[in-house]
């Protein structure tokens, strides 16, 4: 398992295409798994994780898709904007 999250980070910390679907794929096996908080935890490790400029790519596509859907079907729960 080391190994894998060794890979893992390693290719994250690459970027590119592949760094950045890494983050996407992870992004919505911990969604399905963990529900919100769980990618409010997986976004503190993950994103870090990425080159700046690949930052700034999920960050447009998170607001592009925001802005899609008007925010109508993305629903921010409390616990996850609470400061620690």
């Amino acid at each position: 398992m080391a190994d894998f999250q060794t890979e893992m980070t390693q290719k994250l910390r690459a970027g590119g295409e592949e760094g950045i679907r890494i983050f996407l794929g992870m992004s919505s096996v911990v969604r399905k798994n963990s529900g919100n908080q769980g990618i409010a935890e997986w976004v503190k490790v993950g994103y870090p994780a990425l080159p700046l400029k690949d930052q700034q790519v999920v960050l447009a596509l998170l607001l592009d898709s925001y802005l899609e859907h008007e925010g109508s079907r993305i629903k921010i729960s409390p616990s996850v904007t609470a400061r620690e």
